[in-house]
């Protein structure tokens, strides 16, 4: 998925989880910076275009490092912020992480998620890598979360995530 939808959705996310807890705005950044930590990788670019499309989604991209990625972003977030714990922080950007392998594995470029364990690309090409349906979705939920009171925050985090897990199960199930 393109970088904009990694962003709304990543905040709509990041909102869901944090609104109306303590530490909200550290929860907040983990989930956030977590959902973009994968992309750092783009910093390749700036060496060379070509071994960025050679080395992108390839490290950053796997369990093991939304891991590291997650355990460096907490890191950060509890040195500039004592309010919460690093191991709570940590889960939070691991989830950040996990959306965005999830919503890499949509379109139909490879990502080798269990790398070095599995060599086996995963791509289910359902979708076109900028669909605009989860960014749209996500955009609804964050305004959505931001004007409404804090007990629906959560309700209306899965909800939304629901409806793109549909959109996801329609695109696979329906004849291609």
């Amino acid at each position: 998925m393109d970088v904009t939808t990694h962003a709304a959705v990543g905040t709509f996310a990041a909102l869901g989880l944090a609104k109306g807890k303590e530490g909200s705005t550290e929860i907040w950044a983990a989930v956030f910076l977590g959902s973009m930590a994968p992309d750092i990788d783009a910093i390749f670019y700036l060496i060379d275009p070509r071994f960025y499309f050679e080395q992108h989604r390839t490290l950053t991209h796997t369990l093991g490092g939304v891991t590291l990625l997650s355990v460096v972003t907490a890191g950060l977030i509890t040195v500039s912020s004592k309010k919460s714990s690093l191991f709570v922080l940590v889960l939070y950007a691991f989830v950040g992480g996990l959306i965005h392998l999830a919503l890499d594995a949509l379109p139909g470029y490879p990502l080798r998620p269990l790398a070095p364990l599995s060599s086996y690309d995963y791509a289910l090409g359902l979708f076109w890598w900028r669909d605009p349906f989860f960014k749209v979705t996500a955009l609804i939920g964050i305004g959505l979360i931001l004007i409404l009171p804090r007990f629906l925050a959560r309700p209306f985090l899965v909800l939304g995530l629901l409806v793109m897990v549909g959109k996801v199960a329609v695109a696979f199930f329906l004849p291609r």
